[in-house]
């Protein structure tokens, strides 16, 4: 009887999750707005007859996977704007689904319970929560400088999201096999480190910013662990070794990867598609979009925020929550710091790694809720801190429900 619940609710969660993602997509695209409209638009002009036109099409929009999955949908006689919905949709439902998996594997991993259900609702969650949205603040529009692990009005990232979490998942579990902890989301230790880059790999195919988050963030982790260890003695300094030589060649076909579209870019790309990548004077490029960007950072990350002062031991200590934070803080320092050069500037495309560091933190601090929202403790505090933490986590699930009904470009 339970399964079948569980099996219910997830059918229903997914159902729910495709629809409204197919729908707000086939609007935009049907409309030609934002990122989606123009980036409907990059593929149907992919040239595909040549080599040569392929190339100067890939200079132009570098990140394969979501505009060759429209034309392939495209193959079928399917008009362009119910193609691109359905990528849309099926990715989101991906993502979705690993996030469910994250969730469900953390709190089986802390309690001992199958909650498939209740997990499939978490991420039905995570997959609308956005910033608050308050009108003496956000003034020029819900999305003004604050930023989102699901800005909906771009395919790519939301084509990333499901690798980047996947990533994140073989990612702790490489960490926590160093230490020697148990997994979590893997029975077995074997071939992590390869299936680490064969989603490497798909990621940088669908956007690359989630490598450039998730990298830097794993190598701050490891010089963490180090220090730690120095003290603590608790597993050989080999370890730590041998996972960054690994992780160095996993990473190796994706490293290639960009520098190929690096060397395209540089050799057909027009004036629009050319990024030089440049140091910029601290939080220059988020001024430009945010009035205040501490305020910008607070509505935007206030469940997230409150997760980890509540649980300091937690997001200090363990695994997946130090890596979490690094995550969310690289992604910040990223964006803090650097920039494209030139007029490209104004397309803040670095907040898209601290965006990815979002999803990250996000999805931990979902997790964490679960699992003492599981525990058998009717203490008032205990209470009051579960209460108050689920409010804040479905006054985002509101903001970011009332953006995608609003739609604003």
């Amino acid at each position: 009887m339970q399964m079948a619940v569980n099996c219910v609710i997830t059918a229903l969660c997914t159902a729910v999750l495709f629809i409204s993602y197919y729908n707000y997509c086939k609007d935009f695209c049907l409309n030609n707005l934002s990122d989606l409209g123009a980036h409907l638009k990059f593929a149907r002009n992919y040239d595909l007859t040549s080599g040569e036109g392929f190339l100067r099409s890939w200079a132009r929009v570098p990140h394969l996977m979501w505009h060759m999955l429209v034309r392939f949908f495209m193959l079928f006689k399917i008009p362009g704007e119910y193609a691109a919905s359905y990528v849309y949709a099926l990715l989101g439902v991906f993502a979705f689904i690993v996030c469910l998996i994250f969730v469900y594997s953390v709190i089986k991993y802390n309690t001992g319970r199958k909650e498939v259900g209740l997990s499939s609702v978490c991420s039905l969650v995570l997959s609308f929560v956005g910033p608050y949205a308050m009108p003496w603040f956000t003034v020029m529009g819900i999305y003004h400088g604050q930023y989102s692990p699901n800005p909906f009005h771009n395919p790519t990232h939301m084509a990333v999201k499901g690798f980047g979490l996947l990533l994140t998942m073989i990612g702790i579990d490489i960490f926590r096999n160093m230490k020697n902890e148990k997994l979590i989301f893997f029975k077995s230790n074997k071939y992590l480190v390869l299936k680490f880059g064969i989603i490497l790999f798909f990621s940088v195919l669908a956007k690359p910013t989630f490598m450039y988050m998730l990298l830097p963030a794993g190598f701050l982790f490891m010089i963490s662990e180090l220090i730690i260890d120095l003290f603590s003695k608790k597993y050989p300094l080999n370890n730590i070794l041998k996972v960054l030589i690994d992780i160095v060649i996993a990473v190796i076909p994706s490293a290639l990867l960009v520098i190929a579209e690096s060397i395209v870019s540089a050799k057909y790309a027009d004036v629009y598609s050319t990024v030089i990548l440049s140091f910029s004077k601290p939080l220059e490029v988020w001024h430009l979009y945010s009035m205040n960007v501490p305020t910008s950072i607070l509505l935007a990350m206030f469940f997230p925020i409150v997760m980890c002062v509540t649980n300091p031991g937690f997001f200090l200590k363990s695994t997946e929550g130090r890596l979490s934070v690094f995550a969310y803080a690289t992604g910040v320092l990223e964006f803090s710091l650097l920039k494209d050069a030139g007029y490209q500037m104004a397309s803040a495309n670095f907040a898209w790694c601290m965006m990815a560091g979002m999803v990250v933190l996000y999805t931990v601090s979902a997790a964490k809720l679960m699992v003492d929202s599981l525990k058998e403790d009717s203490t008032w505090p205990h209470l009051i801190y579960v209460i108050s933490s689920w409010f804040f986590f479905f006054l985002h699930f509101y903001y970011g429900i009332t953006f995608l009904l609003e739609r604003p470009v």
